[in-house]
C-alpha cells in the first residue's frame, strides 16, 4: 500500500529505504524481526494521510502509457495509465521495486530502462 501513495509522501524514498531491505529475494521465508530503523520507518508511512486510491480498470479498446522513473539509486517505479472513455487519463496498474547492489551503480537512463522490465 505504502507503493501507491508514495507519491503523497515528501522524501519517501528515503524514508522507505529500510523497508526496501525487506523485499529481497534472499531473506528467509518468515521474515525477522524489523530493527528500529525499520519499524520508525514503518510508524511514519503508516501515520501519514493517504487519499482514496484512483486505479482505474483497464480497458481492452484504450491505449496504454508506460510512465518510469528511477530514483536516485534507490529504486525504479512504473505506473500504467490508460484513456478512459471520459477522456480522463487515469493509472490502472503501479509497479515500485528496490535496486540491487548491482543495479545501484547503473546511469540513471539505465535505471528509467530497468523500470521497464
Amino acid at each position: 500500500m505504502c507503493n501507491l501513495y508514495r507519491r503523497f509522501v515528501k522524501d519517501d524514498a528515503h524514508i522507505a529505504k529500510p523497508l526496501n531491505k525487506l523485499s529481497s529475494n534472499e531473506l528467509p521465508h518468515v521474515l525477522p524481526a524489523l530493527d528500529a530503523s525499520q519499524l520508525a520507518a514503518f510508524k511514519y508511512l503508516e501515520e501519514r494521510p493517504a487519499p482514496t486510491p484512483t486505479l482505474a480498470l483497464s480497458r481492452r479498446e484504450s491505449l496504454f502509457n508506460l510512465g518510469t522513473d528511477a530514483c536516485a539509486a534507490v529504486h525504479v517505479e512504473c505506473t500504467l495509465l490508460q484513456q478512459q472513455p471520459d477522456k480522463e487519463i487515469l493509472p490502472v496498474g503501479h509497479h515500485i521495486r528496490g535496486l540491487t547492489p548491482a543495479e545501484q551503480n547503473y546511469s540513471r537512463t539505465d535505471c528509467e530502462c530497468l523500470s521497464e522490465d
